[in-house]
C-alpha cells in the first residue's frame, strides 16, 4: 500500500510510505513494515528524512515503533535522529516527533 500524508505544526511537510502488511482475520494478530520519505520543514529547517515503521497488534494491544533513520537525512535536516511517538484516537492520528537537537 502506498499512503500520502501532510503534517501541520511545528512539521510542515507531506510524506509517502510504502506499506507492507499481512495478519490473521481470526485472531486478530497483524503486523507491518514500513518506509516513509518526510519532505517539508521542521522548526524552521528545510529538508527530508526517512521513517522506518515496524508494528505489530493483537485482540488486546498493539505495539508500534517508528524510527527516523539515521544518516538519511537531506538539507538542514541531515543530522536529524530521533523517533516519532503515533497516537490513534478513534479515527485520528496525532503524531509527536521527538530528535536530536539540529546543528544551527
Amino acid at each position: 500500500m502506498v499512503v500520502d500524508k501532510q503534517f501541520h505544526g511545528a512539521l510542515e511537510a507531506v510524506s509517502k510510505f510504502l506499506m507492507l502488511s499481512a495478519g490473521s482475520e481470526t485472531s486478530g494478530a497483524g503486523a507491518y513494515v514500513a518506509i516513509e520519505q518526510v519532505v517539508g520543514t521542521l522548526d524552521g529547517r528545510k529538508g527530508s528524512f526517512l521513517l522506518m515503521h515496524n508494528g505489530t497488534r493483537t485482540r488486546e494491544s498493539q505495539k508500534l515503533t517508528v524510527t527516523v533513520v539515521p544518516g538519511c537525512g537531506t538539507g538542514e535536516l541531515s543530522e536529524m535522529e530521533g523517533k516519532m511517538e503515533i497516537t490513534i484516537t478513534g479515527k485520528d492520528h496525532f503524531y509527536d516527533l521527538v530528535y536530536t537537537p539540529l546543528e544551527t
